[in-house]
């Protein structure tokens, strides 16, 4: 998501700025609609899981 923010220069350094794809209204729709590339909140590490 940040790096589809309108401010994304503005809250990410230029390394994490050059791992951002092109902006095109499909990245943006995918980001969007949940259909990113696989990294992120749907990809792997975070929440589920664990039992405490």
């Amino acid at each position: 998501m940040c790096c589809i923010a309108v401010n994304r220069s503005s809250i990410l350094a230029p390394e994490q700025l050059a791992q951002c794809p092109p902006l095109t209204t499909s990245v943006i729709s995918n980001a969007l609609s949940g259909r990113g590339d696989g990294r992120g909140e749907r990809g792997g590490g975070r929440g589920g899981g664990g039992g405490n």
